[in-house]
């Protein structure tokens, strides 16, 4: 049974040696790799063309538009024509969101508010999902989302309270909850977050090289679900490829 990777960054340097040798090793497996700025957004559409098993989610990154050095517009312009040139390959838009941590609400919160809206906004036009990053900022972007036409897109690596995840799941039915390997810093925690998301609405991550060494740790994330929900593995698996296809908008 196959399993769907819903975040991986490729582009890293951990993984530029040798991603396409574990590519090819894991043939079981289908990945979302995911962009963090422009550079990376064209990248990832280079990485993506070698396998057919790899997709890709272009976006800015809220910790990198310090970097950037055009006019959102500009930007914008362009990942709508790598969009353009690269359907069946760009599934989302991601990473993007809102992120306190390394730098306060008070120094970014309209820059990273302005970006997250514009690219949003760029999902939608195009029918494609979102991959939403959020850090120090579950109540802003839960905020903010409400406001927003009905989100259709991926929670990466949901890091919050029951509070936020009943309200994120209250958004609609097409956000998804993924859960990476920051389930196994507070076991405990996760599992009751995870006893209480829909089946249906369940995905995994590694988001590797930065929370794990690779992919592969999504089989851990899996057997964790598997005995929270009381779900033979197996089961389990077909119920989350499903789900990651319907979060991509590979099923209907």
């Amino acid at each position: 049974m196959e399993i769907f990777e819903t975040h991986v960054h490729f582009t890293s340097r951990e993984f530029s040696a040798y991603y396409e040798r574990l590519i090819s090793l894991e043939a079981n497996f289908l990945y979302l790799n995911v962009a963090t700025s422009l550079s990376e957004s064209k990248e990832v559409i280079e990485q993506a063309k070698k396998f057919e098993k790899l997709y890709c989610a272009i976006g800015i990154h809220p910790l990198y538009l310090s970097e950037v050095n055009k006019e959102m517009k500009e930007v914008i312009n362009q990942l709508e024509e790598i969009i353009q040139r690269n359907k069946g390959k760009v599934l989302a838009i991601g990473e993007i969101g809102l992120d306190f941590y390394r730098v306060t609400k008070e120094e970014s919160y309209e820059q990273q508010i302005k970006w997250l809206d514009a690219q949003l906004q760029l999902a939608r036009k195009y029918n494609l999902s979102s991959v939403l990053h959020i850090r120090n900022a579950m109540t802003e972007a839960i905020e903010f989302l409400k406001q927003q036409p009905s989100f259709y897109g991926i929670i990466h690596s949901f890091y919050g309270t029951k509070e936020n995840l009943r309200e994120l799941l209250e958004l609609s039915k097409d956000c998804f909850i993924s859960f990476s390997p920051l389930i196994f810093r507070d076991i405990e925690r996760f599992r009751e977050l995870i006893s209480e998301t829909p089946i249906d609405r369940l995905l995994v991550e590694s988001d590797s090289p930065y929370l794990a060494l690779g992919p592969t740790i999504c089989r851990s994330i899996l057997r964790v679900i598997s005995e929270v929900k009381k779900i033979e593995l197996s089961e389990l698996k077909k119920i989350v490829l499903d789900n990651s296809k319907r979060a991509l908008k590979l099923l209907k």
